[in-house]
C-alpha cells in the first residue's frame, strides 16, 4: 500500500532531518485555521498510525538517487513510533484548536505531514454532510478519482448515512490541470523554472497521480513529491520548512546548517521569524560570508515588495540575486511577478515559481480545499522547549504541547467555548479536558455544534494563562533576535 512506502512525503522532509537533529523529541500540531465549527468524523489516533511508513529496502533506494542517503539515526527515526494526542470520533472543534498533536522522533513527525494533511477533506466531508445534506450531495457527485471516492464513501460509513451517487471523471480533472500546467509554462517560457508543490492539497495519493501526469504532459517535470516522482520519471525537488529555522532556534544558525551539511547552494526560507528583519539580514550574513549562489525563498507576506528589497541589497553587496517564490501562485500571480522580474533585471533562471493548490485542488471541482479551511501541520516543540513559527502576514502558530478544554453546563458567562491550554495545566472552573477523552455529552458545544456551525457562526478558542504566557516570552525573544541580528548585519556591512 502506497501510504506505507518510506518515500510518500516531500522531498524536503528527509533534506531536513539529514541536516538537522532526526532522533530529537519533537511535538507537531494540527490545526484548521478557518472554516467554522467543523466535525471529527474519524479516530484520527488510528488515522495518523496507519501512516508511518514501514521499512521497504527498494524504497529506501530511491534516496539515493536523488542525494538523500537514510542515516542510520533517520532510520530508527523513520521506522519508530509516534504517541498521538486527539480530540476523539464525534467531537466538535474551532478554528485554531489543535486538534492532534504527535510526539516522537523529529524525523518521523515531520516525514508525515504531506499525508495527514490530507486530513482537511474528509473532516470538511461529514462537517458538510451533517450540517449541509443537499449540499454535500452536490459536492461529492463528482470526483477526480476512485481514491477520492472511496474517502466519501468512508466519511458516509462513519456517519452512518447512505452514500450519495458519486461519478468519477479522472479524464476531466486531468484535462483541466493540464490546461493550467500548460498555461504557466507559457508565461515563464520554460518548464524547468516551475515545480509542483500541491502533494498536500490533494485528497490521496491517486488524485495527485493523475495531476502530476498532467503536470508533466504540459512541461513540468518537478514535483516535491519523492514517491510519485519515482514512480513517473520526474524529478524530485525540496527547499527548506519552518520547522527547520524553529529547530535551530533563529534564522542564521538554520541557513547556516542548511548551507554546512549539504552539497550545492542552499535555500533559505526567509519568514519565519521575519522576511526583512530577520531571514534576509541571515541570509545575507551567510552570503558574504561564503557565496554559494544560495537561493532566497519567499512564502507570506508582501512578497512584492519583499522581492524588490532583496534584489536591491543583493545588488548592492555584489550578489547574484536567486529567488525562489511560493504562497498560492496561480497563472495571474506568475504573471505579475514575471513583470516585476523583468522590470528588476533579474534573469529568467534565477526566479522560479513553486505552485501547490491552483494546480491541484483548483481543477478538482470541489470547494471543499485545504486552502477552504487553511489545515497545516506545525512544530510547536522542540530542543526541549516550545517553539512557534510567526511568519508575515499574521500566521502564528501555537507553541508548546497544546490541548482543547471545552467549555461545559455552569461555565461563567461569557467564557469562551473552547481554550488552548497546556498539558498538565489545572483545568479552570467550568472546563472539563477535550483532549483525549470521548466527546462530553454534557459539554454545551457537543450539543450545539450542529447547530451553531448550520447558522455558520465564527468562534475562536480562547487561551489558558500558560498558553499566553508562552505566546509572550517567544514573542520577546523573537523581538530580541531581530534586534542582535540587524546590528550585526549593519557592522558587517558599515
Amino acid at each position: 500500500m502506497a501510504h506505507f512506502d518510506v518515500r510518500c512525503t516531500d522531498r524536503y522532509k528527509p533534506h531536513m532531518a539529514a541536516i538537522g537533529y532526526p532522533l530529537r523529541e519533537e511535538v507537531f500540531e494540527y490545526v484548521h485555521r478557518r472554516g467554522g465549527v467543523q466535525y471529527v468524523p474519524f479516530d484520527l489516533a488510528a488515522y495518523v498510525k496507519d501512516l508511518l511508513p514501514r521499512y521497504n529496502g527498494e524504497a529506501e533506494g530511491t534516496f539515493s538517487k536523488i542525494d538523500l542517503l537514510l542515516t542510520p539515526a533517520m532510520r530508527i527515526a523513520l521506522y519508530g513510533d509516534l504517541r498521538v494526542s486527539v480530540l476523539s470520533r464525534g467531537s466538535w472543534f474551532l478554528p485554531g484548536e489543535p486538534i492532534l498533536t504527535v510526539r516522537g522522533p523529529s524525523a518521523l513527525g515531520s516525514h508525515v505531514e504531506p499525508t495527514l494533511l490530507w486530513l482537511h477533506y474528509p473532516i470538511q466531508l461529514a462537517t458538510l454532510a451533517l450540517v449541509d445534506p443537499d449540499r454535500f450531495a452536490a459536492e461529492v457527485r463528482v470526483v477526480t478519482c476512485e481514491g477520492q471516492r472511496d474517502v466519501v464513501r468512508r466519511v458516509c460509513e462513519s456517519l452512518g448515512i447512505s452514500m450519495p451517487k458519486v461519478e468519477v471523471d479522472s479524464v476531466a480533472y486531468h484535462r483541466r490541470v493540464y490546461d493550467r500546467a500548460k498555461k504557466l509554462v507559457e508565461i515563464v517560457e520554460s518548464g524547468d523554472r516551475l515545480f509542483e508543490v500541491g502533494m498536500r492539497s490533494a485528497t490521496c495519493m491517486e488524485q495527485h497521480e493523475i495531476a502530476l501526469r498532467a503536470c508533466a504532459a504540459a512541461g513540468i517535470r518537478k514535483t516535491s513529491n519523492i514517491y510519485l516522482a519515482d514512480k513517473l520519471g520526474m524529478e524530485a525537488v525540496g527547499t527548506m520548512g519552518h520547522e527547520h529555522v524553529q529547530r535551530f532556534g533563529d534564522d542564521e544558525a538554520a541557513f547556516r546548517a542548511a548551507r554546512d551539511r549539504s552539497p550545492g547552494p542552499a535555500t533559505f526560507l526567509l519568514d519565519t521569524t521575519d522576511t526583512l528583519r530577520s531571514g534576509l539580514p541571515a541570509a545575507l550574513l551567510l552570503r558574504k560570508e561564503n557565496d554559494r549562489g544560495d537561493w532566497f525563498r519567499f512564502d507570506s507576506g508582501d512578497i512584492a515588495a519583499q522581492l524588490r528589497k532583496a534584489h536591491v541589497v543583493c545588488l548592492a553587496a555584489g550578489l547574484r540575486g536567486r529567488y525562489i517564490l511560493e504562497d498560492g501562485f496561480d497563472d495571474e500571480r506568475v504573471s505579475e511577478f514575471e513583470m516585476i522580474r523583468k522590470e528588476l533585471k533579474i534573469d529568467a533562471e534565477d526566479q522560479r515559481y513553486g505552485v501547490g493548490g491552483w494546480l491541484i485542488a483548483g481543477p478538482s471541482g470541489t470547494s471543499l480545499t485545504r486552502d477552504a479551511v487553511q489545515a497545516v501541520y506545525k512544530l510547536s516543540f522542540t530542543r526541549g522547549r516550545p517553539t512557534m513559527k510567526f511568519g508575515d502576514g499574521g500566521k502564528k502558530s501555537v507553541p508548546g504541547d497544546p490541548v482543547i478544554w471545552r467549555r461545559v453546563v455552569g461555565a461563567p458567562e461569557r467564557s469562551p467555548f473552547g481554550v488552548i491550554a497546556q498539558r498538565g495545566e489545572k483545568i479552570q472552573t467550568g472546563f472539563v479536558q477535550l483532549t483525549d477523552r470521548e466527546a462530553i455529552e454534557g459539554d454545551v458545544f457537543f450539543r450545539e455544534g450542529l447547530v451553531r456551525a448550520k447558522r455558520g457562526l465564527t468562534l475562536r478558542p480562547g487561551m489558558s494563562s500558560e498558553t499566553k504566557t508562552l505566546v509572550q516570552v517567544l514573542s520577546d525573544e523573537r523581538r530580541r533576535t531581530i534586534h542582535e541580528l540587524g546590528v550585526r548585519a549593519r557592522e558587517m556591512t558599515g
